[in-house]
């Protein structure tokens, strides 16, 4: 099975308690501004994944960005938008 296929089973969900939205851009346009750091993780308009993160961080604190936000999704903190 590949990326694309796996990313079709995926739910979206609500970070902020806020709608969700279909459009990066406009993600990454709210987000602009409110940073002092930054980890990107997304698939390009090719269907790769493409990570990208600010020159103030290193890889530690790459992983632990990620290890962080995947403890919180994984105790629920993050809850998928009402339907």
């Amino acid at each position: 099975m590949s990326e694309k296929t796996n990313r079709e089973n995926v739910k979206l969900v609500d970070f902020k308690n806020t709608a969700p939205a279909d459009d990066p851009d406009h993600v990454l346009d709210e987000a602009k501004g409110n940073f002092e750091s930054v980890f990107l993780c997304g698939w390009d308009n090719e269907g790769e994944l493409d990570v990208r993160c600010s020159t103030n961080i290193n890889n530690k604190d790459v992983l632990w960005m990620l290890e962080k936000f995947k403890a919180k999704l994984m105790n629920g903190d993050y809850a998928p938008p009402p339907e």
